[in-house]
């Protein structure tokens, strides 16, 4: 019979007792930075906290971007929102319109500003334009836009779909008829009453033909044979009225 040893043998053939290891204590943090010295201190404190650091700096910068953008120095509204749509207008033609439309009809230039943007469509790139034109629904549906200049088979096209709103319910009749050809009409429904009796509605206009306009070439802007009109949903009536005024001329005073 075999009986198992209980414990390592020693030398002299004896068993030795297990004895229990005794461990040391677990330093705090406290302790182990006061046995670090100078450089070894500093880089134990990097090391073990830069993960705070990085985030503390990353929301310090978020917190002073956003004191800075909503309570220093805010972005300023949208007085007025004209897009040329179509055929491509540079962006410096874009932007040299809206800073000067800025300068001629806003009352509040500290807090306010004409924005202007061009949305292009290109035949040889169908998604991007896809993608434009789903940008300028949705604009149109919330009221951000309210002129569009454009040139005359995309305004046409805007027309049949119900973008454009009839430019007789922002100038009278006396006003339009100083326009004579420079006016773009579209032909009225017919409708019928009960006993299916036909009536044609009057002709309505809707836009406001660019051609050899004084207001853009007094920029230097040749415009070309484009259209300008009230987007439907437009939510700034006074700045549209206002905004018409300056590109029209004396014409629409």
């Amino acid at each position: 019979m075999y009986m198992a040893a209980k414990g390592p043998v020693t030398e002299k053939g004896k068993i030795a007792e297990m004895r229990p290891v005794k461990k040391e204590p677990k330093k705090t943090e406290r302790e182990k930075l006061r046995e670090l010295k100078g450089k070894e201190k500093a880089e134990y404190i990097w090391e073990y906290y830069k993960a705070y650091f990085v985030t503390a700096a990353i929301v310090l910068v978020i917190g002073l971007s956003l004191l800075n953008s909503l309570v220093l120095n805010p972005p300023k509204k949208v007085y007025l929102n004209f897009i040329t749509y179509g055929d491509y207008v540079p962006t410096e033609t874009v932007d040299a319109i809206a800073t000067d439309l800025s300068a001629k009809i806003v009352p509040t230039p500290d807090t306010h500003e004409v924005y202007g943007e061009g949305y292009f469509i290109s035949e040889s790139d169908p998604e991007t334009s896809m993608g434009v034109m789903q940008k300028l629904v949705a604009n149109i549906s919330i009221g951000e836009i309210d002129l569009i200049i454009a040139d005359k088979p995309t305004f046409a096209s805007m027309l049949s779909e119900e973008m454009i709103k009839p430019i007789s319910g922002v100038f009278n009749q006396a006003t339009l008829a100083g326009f004579d050809e420079a006016i773009i009409y579209r032909a009225a429904p017919v409708v019928y009453d009960i006993d299916m009796k036909a009536t044609k509605l009057p002709e309505d206009a809707y836009g406001f033909l660019l051609k050899d306009n004084a207001y853009f070439e007094s920029l230097g802007i040749t415009i070309g044979d484009r259209v300008i009109g009230v987007v439907t949903n437009s939510q700034r009536p006074e700045a549209v009225i206002a905004g018409l005024k300056v590109i029209l001329g004396e014409a629409a005073e």
